[in-house]
């Protein structure tokens, strides 16, 4: 417990005053380094807990001490956190001080007639009182109760004993009985509790069980998040060890038909195989479901780093537009929490978040945005939470600088990465052009500002305007834009290539091998799908590795299509079929309907 442990020569106190009877300043003075090393430990506590942010509140210090009082008859039900007794009216703050005080004046009417009933209360209120003066948000929590539990005990056997002298040997014995079924009830109590504690999903799960406090739900969320980001292709932090992951399966997916499979992928040596990927789908709902219930139960309490979470669980999943949302929102709600350090941290964590979500957007501007915030706020409060924020915002800040264009801004990076964005960035917007746009059409505001950026030394610049003025897509100009947003691409990825050294970046060659192939140049896209297939092969990230394989053998399929090779295209199509059924992704949900399709035009031509 602590600090409750640091309070106990104030019980001494006690003791030595109702029970030995000392003089009182003799029995101060041997008190005084006992006193000395408590305010050292009250020191330390006080430099290295955050502040709440509550406010002291009699009300609340006295139904807490309710629920603690239950709790310490060894009846109550032992659970981590409970929820948060509500501030009262001023009526009820003025009852709640008067019985708070009463509760440390009524034992002294026992003094002399039951001194050691009297020293064990003292011990139960003075070990139990640090928790209370530092305002936590939960002020019931089991460790608050260790050390005032041990005086309980004592009590309870003391009181029962001392009835049971009154009436003889027969009520002796009767008595002790009845401390014998405490005991064993207790003892049986205490390893129910202790079994819960296996491991730190085991404790959460067990606690969501019997409380309805927000924060239970949420470290349950909490939890499986960190377990699910251990499996799949590119685990955080580093893989789960196999003792562990077993023995995680075979608890949360007990009784399920799954479970042998996931084992036996895992003892085969395969590892994010499409079952492991199954089962990480099936944390993240939990975590999720998790989260939504902390969300239904928090009421008007402010719990930024829930929205914190769940933006991450969306930023796992892939749903950036979701994630952001929840990143924002885990801003806002900092306003309004009153644990500053946490607030500080999770403020400058999602700010940095935010751009990582622009930038896989290929939306730089955005992205340099969120960085240069939270490169402001973390100098501003102080902190290093996120050590390499300025680096990504320096690295974003030249990628944004280089977006004019010039062929000259991007022969200046040697960052391979920064090319290699900037690529991205031109052959994204160069897609989400024309009439036939791939993905989300480009909104002509800021088709626009991009082409004023890009073309502002263009002649055609004008008749591009003019084109998207009448409303016209996919018109003749735009289609020359186009190009040569593409040709932006292709001079960034060259420059890419160039710099990046002995650096893996299989996207890279994929990519070139895009531009080439739409620009007919088959026989040189297919070099380039084949040179990012060997690069992925030595991808330490699992993720990226599938993806490009599956995406590569996809691409030489279309080119073997495109050039009426239908029994070449057939065979990159089932390889690419087979590879993202053994994977467990879904990267061309298009596949099996390309293999039927070059099926049905081999069969339909006659045989030679």
């Amino acid at each position: 417990g602590k600090l409750s442990v640091a309070t106990f020569p104030a019980v001494l106190l006690a003791l030595d005053l109702f029970v030995e009877k000392r003089p009182f300043v003799r029995s101060v003075i041997d008190k005084l380094p006992f006193l000395l090393i408590g305010i050292c430990f009250a020191l330390a506590v006080a430099s290295a807990q955050p502040s709440s942010g509550n406010t002291p509140d009699p009300f609340i210090y006295l139904a807490s001490f309710g629920q603690s009082l239950w709790l310490l008859t060894g009846f109550g039900s032992y659970v981590i956190y409970r929820v948060p007794p509500e501030p009262a009216g001023t009526g009820l703050e003025i009852v709640a001080s008067v019985g708070l005080i009463a509760v440390f004046l009524l034992p002294l009417l026992l003094r002399r007639r039951l001194p050691v009933l009297v020293v064990l209360i003292y011990w139960a209120l003075f070990t139990y009182l640090p928790s209370q003066v530092l305002s936590f948000v939960h002020p019931v929590t089991d460790r608050y109760l260790f050390m005032p539990s041990v005086a309980m005990v004592i009590l309870i056997a003391w009181g029962v004993i001392s009835l049971g002298k009154r009436f003889g040997r027969p009520g002796v014995i009767g008595l002790s009985l009845a401390l014998l079924i405490i005991a064993v009830l207790w003892g049986r109590a205490s390893i129910n509790y202790l079994s819960e504690w296996q491991d730190p999903r085991s404790v959460w799960f067990a606690s969501a069980k019997k409380s309805n406090d927000a924060d239970v739900y949420y470290s349950v969320g909490a939890n499986y998040l960190t377990l699910s980001s251990q499996f799949g292709a590119t685990p955080r932090g580093g893989p789960i060890s196999e003792d562990k992951r077993e023995r995680l399966a075979s608890a949360v997916w007990k009784g399920d038909s799954r479970l042998e499979k996931l084992l036996s992928e895992w003892k085969g040596g395969q590892h994010a195989g499409p079952v492991e990927k199954e089962f990480q789908s099936h944390l993240w709902k939990l975590s999720e479901d998790a989260f939504n219930q902390a969300l239904q139960t928090k009421g008007t309490r402010s719990l930024p780093h829930l929205y914190f979470r769940l933006g991450v669980l969306l930023l796992d999943r892939g749903d950036l537009e979701g994630a952001k949302k929840e990143f924002l929102a885990a801003i806002d709600e900092t306003s309004r929490f009153t644990v500053t350090d946490v607030g500080h941290e999770l403020t400058v964590v999602s700010y940095s978040n935010l751009g990582l979500v622009a930038m896989k957007q290929n939306n730089f501007r955005e992205a340099l945005h969120w960085y240069q915030l939270g490169e402001e706020a973390q100098t501003r409060f102080g902190g290093n939470w996120v050590p390499d924020l300025t680096n990504q915002r320096k690295r974003m800040q030249a990628t944004v600088g280089m977006l004019s264009g010039s062929k000259e801004n991007t022969e200046k990076t040697n960052d391979p990465d920064i090319a290699y964005n900037l690529g991205l960035h031109y052959l994204n917007i160069a897609d989400r052009l024309s009439a036939a746009a791939r993905g989300t059409s480009l909104v002509i505001e800021d088709a626009k500002q991009l082409a004023n950026e890009v073309w502002k030394d263009n002649s055609q610049l004008s008749l591009l305007l003019a084109e998207w003025a009448a409303g016209q897509r996919g018109g003749p100009v735009e289609k020359t834009f186009q190009e040569h947003l593409k040709t932006l691409a292709w001079d960034a990825f060259e420059r890419s290539l160039q710099a990046k050294g002995d650096r893996i970046m299989p996207g890279l060659y994929f990519r070139r091998g895009m531009i080439l192939g739409q620009r007919g140049n088959l026989q040189g896209a297919k070099k380039e799908f084949i040179a990012a297939l060997d690069e992925a092969s030595h991808a330490t990230d699992i993720k990226a590795q599938q993806e490009i394989i599956v995406d590569s053998h996809d691409a030489l399929g279309v080119l073997a299509q495109t050039a009426g090779d239908y029994k070449e295209a057939l065979r990159w199509f089932k390889l690419a079929e087979e590879e993202q059924i053994r994977f467990g992704g879904n990267w061309v949900p298009d596949i099996s309907s390309k293999r039927q399709r070059m099926e049905t035009i081999i069969s339909s031509k006659p045989a030679k």
